[in-house]
């Protein structure tokens, strides 16, 4: 929701890292589509989130389990995971994985 709510171009996020293809999980496409049912200002930047996921043509990985969990074997196999969440990104810089999040919510960092 965040790719919404601050607006984040994933143009942008090739200009750092070169053509890419995006991804996105399950759960986290179905808790996306649960808050985009509700009212409010989260209803709207979720709805807004599952357009430019749309657009742009993100795949939906079909992966059982928590999502935390999920991203960090994921990461584990090498995929760049794009979190904000500084407890993920913490466990994967400490296996030596590189994270995207956005630095001070205004532009897209990969450390």
């Amino acid at each position: 929701m965040d790719l919404a709510r601050f607006q984040v171009d994933l143009g942008d996020v090739e200009e750092v890292l070169g053509k890419c293809e995006f991804y996105i999980t399950s759960s986290i496409q179905n808790e996306l589509k649960s808050l985009a049912g509700r009212r409010g200002k989260k209803g709207v930047m979720a709805k807004a989130a599952l357009k430019i996921l749309e657009r742009r043509g993100v795949k939906v990985l079909e992966i059982e389990g928590k999502t935390d969990e999920v991203l960090f074997e994921l990461g584990r196999k090498d995929f760049l995971i794009a979190t904000n969440d500084s407890k993920l990104r913490r466990r994967l810089k400490e296996i030596g994985k590189r994270v995207m999040y956005l630095k001070s919510l205004k532009r897209v960092e990969v450390e």
